[in-house]
């Protein structure tokens, strides 16, 4: 496992680097409604009219966890940068990484 811990960090920066551009970009297009370069990136359309209204609420909760995690992920791994090993932390990034990429699988699915 030690082996690929330099590919697993290398990884992981990079992750960090595009989620905390892809925040960036929700932030000023969702929230404020400013027009910039960055949103092309990651940018769904999904028509969630055809789920249940629980089910619509089910689904934003979960892109609620997603944004929050493309904060976290970065934040954990900026927080224990210099480590040499594997550790818990590690674990909490790989599942909020499988959450966002099955947000992303579900909002494609509801793309028209």
């Amino acid at each position: 496992m030690q082996k690929i811990f330099p590919l697993w960090k290398m990884f992981v920066s990079l992750l960090s680097v595009v989620l905390l551009f892809h925040f960036i970009k929700d932030i000023t297009q969702d929230v404020l409604g400013i027009t910039t370069p960055l949103d092309t990136i990651g940018n769904i359309v999904e028509d969630t009219l055809t789920l249940p209204e629980w089910l619509i609420y089910i689904y934003h909760w979960g892109w609620i966890n997603a944004i929050f995690f493309q904060l976290l992920i970065p934040y954990i791994h900026i927080r224990n940068w210099k480590r040499k090993t594997f550790i818990k932390q590690d674990k909490y990034i790989l599942l909020m990484l499988v959450w966002i990429l099955s947000m992303i699988a579900w909002a494609l699915l509801l793309t028209p």
